[in-house]
């Protein structure tokens, strides 16, 4: 499995945390909500590979979770699996038409759960390509191709080490303000902090490139940084 996976359970059934933990296989992060407020969280702190929901929870339904991830463009890449102890065979339905990846009903068999898990962190580790607004941002070979909005023509898009990984880190969660700060310790790392206004020339460098293929950058006064698809 994936060293590196965190994965989300979102359910109110704590004897369900500890057996979906004892069914993965370490060192995978799992962290467990028992609400969807608490999961909300949660995803604001931390990006996790896979979401595991709960569709009957206590103060709304996983499907309207699901609806409101998807309109808030939150955990946009996250493998989302649907859990449910019901046997209606709508809510499984349901759960192909929204596109969710997976369906699984409890009781969880944790063999066939960890096989399941074990699927599909190695399906994400042969999918690193992003789709965002028109454009194509592939992270292993940091190569980035935007789509002309009129006649679909591709292009390439020749960012620099350091644009490419601002790209990543604001695209991961759009809408999400990061302060300048943020972005240079985690770009810049160990840099001197007399760079830190080098943040800005990057920025306005990244903006100007990706700003006809759907991908908005723009600046919150006095507080930073954020991505907006469009």
């Amino acid at each position: 499995m994936n060293h590196n996976a965190k994965i989300l359970l979102i359910d109110d059934d704590v004897d369900l945390h500890r057996i979906v933990k004892l069914s993965l296989t370490p060192p995978i992060e799992l962290d467990c909500a028992i609400s969807a407020e608490v999961a909300l969280e949660l995803l604001k702190k931390k990006t996790y590979d896979i979401l595991i929901i709960d569709i009957n929870l206590d103060e709304t339904t996983g499907f309207k979770l699901m609806d409101y991830l998807k309109q808030n463009n939150i955990a946009v890449d996250a493998t989302k699996i649907m859990l449910t102890g019901s046997r209606k065979i709508e809510d499984e339905v349901f759960s192909h038409k929204i596109l969710v990846d997976d369906f699984i009903q409890k009781p969880i068999r944790p063999l066939v759960f960890e096989a399941m898990i074990d699927k599909h962190l190695k399906k994400r580790g042969n999918a690193d390509v992003w789709s965002r607004g028109r454009l194509m941002i592939d992270v292993n070979t940091m190569k980035v191709t935007g789509k002309n909005k009129d006649t679909n023509e591709k292009v390439d898009i020749d960012l620099t080490p350091k644009e490419f990984k601002i790209l990543v880190k604001l695209v991961r969660h759009p809408g999400t303000i990061f302060s300048r700060e943020q972005i240079f310790e985690d770009i810049w790392r160990n840099e001197d902090e007399s760079y830190l206004r080098s943040v800005d020339t990057h920025i306005s460098g990244l903006r100007k490139k990706i700003v006809d293929y759907g991908v908005n950058l723009t600046s919150v006064r006095s507080v930073g940084y954020k991505i907006e698809l469009y």
